[in-house]
């Protein structure tokens, strides 16, 4: 199943993967891809870890956003 939800997912994933940035997809729509059935998505749910280079150690964060489309 591929809903307009996955494919905005993936347009999103592939322009953050130019800038080293890999997207994770979460919620309702990331079940609807693993079981192929409907969860009747509302939204799109993603989940970044981006990692920064900060002297010697580098600094990591956890964004977690919800996108509704």
């Amino acid at each position: 199943m591929e809903s307009h939800k996955f494919r905005a997912f993936l347009q999103i994933a592939r322009k953050l993967n130019e800038i080293q940035i890999t997207p994770l997809l979460m919620g309702s729509v990331g079940l609807e891809v693993v079981t192929g059935k409907s969860w009747e998505a509302q939204d799109l749910d993603t989940m970044y870890l981006v990692i920064k280079e900060a002297g010697t150690y580098p600094l990591k964060k956890l964004y977690w956003i919800g996108i509704v489309l």
